[in-house]
């Protein structure tokens, strides 16, 4: 007979690009950091996230990890599509991956991959 285990479902919003591992600490709110597209900029936050179990018919436990709140966000504007005017931002593309090495260096400061 096989022990039952934890089944970890995770609820996410439909613009995260990317997401780290979650933190669990006794105490307090589960956190990850993620990566996030606006429309027009991308921005790098610390999800707190609510865990919720509930016994399933197999006899595992699933967990649901799902969206609380978003704090301490560094945001990433890029130029829009076709704009012809003076503007700072950069291309699409090259906000993307300054918030990539955003998203990188905060998972490192947190010890996550």
């Amino acid at each position: 007979m096989s022990t039952p285990t934890n089944v970890t479902v995770f609820v996410n919003e439909p613009d995260i690009i990317r997401f780290s591992n979650v933190v669990l600490s006794e105490g307090l709110l589960p956190v990850r950091v993620v990566l996030r597209d606006l429309g027009d900029q991308f921005v790098v936050h610390n999800e707190l996230m609510v865990i919720t179990a509930q016994a399933r018919d197999d006899g595992c436990i699933e967990l649901q990890c799902g969206h609380y709140a978003y704090d301490q966000g560094e945001y990433f504007r890029w130029k829009p599509e076709g704009y012809t005017g003076f503007n700072n931002y950069p291309h699409k593309v090259t906000a993307l991956e300054e918030a990539r090495q955003a998203f990188n260096e905060r998972c490192a400061k947190k010890g996550l991959r």
